[in-house]
């Protein structure tokens, strides 16, 4: 299991928190020279993404994570994800957060699930 730091600050009435990870073996994605853990919505060139795909992101890399961990978990989709030298590829990753989203996401969102 993930487990971090958690750090509540307020600012002028707001509270936010900083979370830090502890656990090296999270989802890593190589995004030109820097290592990302876990995805970041702003990668997509969906303006909609951008917009409001954080829960997207997270559950997609939620996915991965938990896949890694326990194979029994593993699907087909996130065995296509290119990894090499324990690192995923950005462009790969992206693919995989679309066909979460659209097998995933709007199944449920029709379902009245979400």
């Amino acid at each position: 299991m993930t487990s971090g730091i958690w750090r509540t600050q307020r600012w002028k009435g707001l509270t936010m928190e900083d979370v830090y990870l502890t656990n090296r073996d999270y989802v890593k994605i190589k995004n030109l020279n820097l290592v990302s853990y876990g995805g970041n919505q702003n990668w997509s060139k969906s303006k909609k993404m951008q917009k409001v795909g954080c829960g997207v992101i997270a559950m997609a890399d939620l996915t991965m994570y938990l896949a890694e961990q326990n194979p029994n978990m593993m699907t087909d989709a996130i065995r296509k994800i290119n990894k090499p030298k324990g690192l995923y590829n950005k462009h790969d990753y992206l693919e995989y957060v679309r066909f979460f989203y659209v097998h995933y996401v709007i199944l449920l969102m029709h379902k009245g699930m979400l």
